[in-house]
């Protein structure tokens, strides 16, 4: 009896996913979810609580599925593996439990969920390729360090993009990804965007792009850190090998940093794509409101999409009546955050007095003293 050959076939079952391929995909499961949690948020109380319940019980359904596959590996339980498994139970409680919580709480319960999921996706490939020595096929067009570390970044929900004065921008969280990266992703059928799916970036802004992974890049990414020698991290930090818990006498927790006195007085952040200069968009606190002023028209065209309204002179912005203190600083929030996913600077002067404003303490003449007394040359150093 001869075997049909491929092309008689009416059609072809694609392989199950891999264990690790199974948590990288239920990463992104998390981030979808959290993504239409932020939405109904948006919306209002009154949306379908259904939809988010039924998610909820989908995900923990799909976090125990998840729990047998690493199992049926039936690898030798090492210290990170037993964590890994610990840590996906708690997801899989924390998802079930979110089903019966009102949006913000549910909300909060899974948050951390799929960079969970992809910490224990590192660590069952480590283990795979530790005990079994088993690497996998080398990829048709293998990923640069560039793109490895952009696919786990939109595994981890952590990229978004947006569209605004005809120029695209691309947000991230812990690790750099530019757009010129996030586009060869997107040829090369590794990455994909999925139109307002994601939070907007500020109070009342519209919503963003989520990027999410392909099922090709899903595989890439799976491959990548299931390669020896050492499986990746994002940051660069190296893996804790079993047995080496981190001593506290040898490897002391870092000091907590306090920022100097002036950096309470002004703040600014310097856009990456903007030479140092004259800030675009300068805020001054004081006397209760806010006085903001902008160098350029997309600068003022910021400041009036967020209520900031010229002076009769027209030398100066201030924001609507009516705000409080804490309704203020929301408002230059906002406006500093959108200038600053456009490329434009922003300066930030809250009206705390610097270091350089305080006086010299006054020179105090010595009293006459009795005998001969030598006196010495002393230098004052004046704040």
């Amino acid at each position: 009896m001869t075997t049909p050959s491929d092309e008689g076939l009416l059609f072809s079952v694609a392989a199950p996913p891999t264990p690790v391929e199974r948590l990288l995909l239920l990463a992104d499961q998390y981030v979808q979810h959290n993504d239409m949690l932020d939405r109904l948020l948006r919306s209002g109380p009154s949306t379908a609580p259904d939809a988010q319940a039924g998610s909820a019980q989908r995900l923990a359904a799909a976090t125990c599925s998840a729990i047998k596959a690493v199992t049926d590996e039936r690898l030798f339980r090492s210290h990170d593996l037993s964590d890994a498994v610990l840590r996906l139970e708690q997801l899989a409680f924390l998802s079930n439990a979110s089903a019966n919580q009102q949006l913000p709480t549910a909300r909060t319960l899974t948050a951390l969920a799929p960079e969970a999921a992809m910490g224990c996706a590192d660590t069952l490939a480590f283990e795979i390729q530790h005990r079994r020595g088993s690497t996998p096929e080398a990829p048709e067009h293998p990923l640069t360090s560039t793109q490895q570390t952009a696919l786990w970044e939109i595994g981890c929900g952590n990229v978004v993009a947006s569209n605004s004065l005809g120029r695209q921008y691309v947000h991230y969280r812990d690790e750099r990804v530019l757009i010129g990266t996030l586009r060869a992703l997107e040829a090369d059928g590794l990455a994909e965007r999925v139109p307002k799916s994601a939070p907007s970036a500020y109070i009342g802004g519209p919503l963003q792009d989520r990027v999410r992974l392909t099922a090709a890049g899903t595989n890439a990414l799976a491959a990548a850190i299931s390669r020896p020698p050492t499986p990746y991290h994002p940051c660069g930090r190296p893996r804790r090998r079993e047995g080496s818990h981190p001593n506290p006498l040898t490897n002391p927790p870092e000091p907590h940093r306090t920022m100097p006195p002036l950096d309470l007085a002004w703040t600014t952040r310097q856009s990456p794509s903007q030479p140092a200069g004259a800030p675009d968009l300068h805020f001054q606190f004081g006397d209760g409101t806010v006085a903001a002023t902008a160098l350029t028209t997309t600068a003022r065209s910021l400041l009036e999409q967020h209520g900031f309204a010229p002076t009769a002179d027209g030398a100066s912005y201030r924001p609507r009546d009516g705000l409080d203190e804490r309704g203020l600083l929301g408002a230059v929030t906002a406006a500093e955050a959108h200038a600053y996913a456009h490329g434009l600077n922003a300066l930030v002067r809250l009206g705390i007095p610097a270091p350089a404003d305080i006086p010299a303490r006054a020179h105090l003449g010595s009293a006459a003293a009795t005998g001969p007394r030598t006196t010495h040359s002393v230098r004052r150093r004046t704040l």
